[in-house]
């Protein structure tokens, strides 16, 4: 390898794809992103996937350390953070206030975490209107909404059940000791 090249990991905007590059410039950088991204002769910047932090010359892409992520980020963009690693519930003491841009990231991510979301946090979700230019594509809020939707649907059908069932039980109960 290059001893002036360096490793590094481009990240799509929505950080669902990831791709390994090797580079020795900026301009190397932004050439690998439009192919594999295929952006073709579309805008877009090279930002730290930490913080958002614009990329804008060789030396500051050459001073990154190796495997550094790179997110691609597109024109009319804005980058936002990641899902945080650490859930509000392994926090006690926290108030509970839930962002649904952070559970929509946590479920592109990881669709099947959906089955774990709460009540409260499938809610929010549900009745998320401000949905646009929130760095997920448009058509993917809008279904991951209407599944958090019928998720919610689900849990409250199964709570239901579940009480009439413990109302059941208590009748008969009541009618076995009168």
């Amino acid at each position: 390898m290059d001893l002036k090249k360096k490793p590094f990991k481009l990240v799509s905007q929505d950080r669902v794809t990831k791709k390994g590059v090797v580079a020795g410039s900026l301009e190397e950088v932004r050439h690998k992103a439009r192919a594999l991204f295929n952006l073709g002769a579309e805008d877009f910047q090279i930002v730290l996937e930490e913080d958002g932090t614009e990329v804008v010359d060789d030396d500051y892409l050459l001073y990154l350390d190796n495997n550094t992520k790179l997110m691609v980020l597109r024109a009319n963009s804005q980058w936002a953070p990641s899902f945080p690693a650490v859930d509000e519930t392994d926090c006690p003491g926290t108030e509970r206030s839930y962002n649904p841009i952070k559970i929509l990231q946590k479920l592109v991510r990881s669709p099947g975490s959906i089955a774990l979301l709460s009540e409260e946090e499938l809610d929010v979700v549900s009745s998320f209107t401000e949905h646009h230019n929130i760095g997920i594509p448009q058509s993917e809020v809008e279904y991951l909404i209407e599944a958090c939707q019928r998720e919610l649907e689900q849990k409250k059908r199964i709570k239901d059940a579940l009480d009439l069932v413990d109302l059941y039980q208590r009748a008969k109960q009541s009618d076995i000791h009168p």
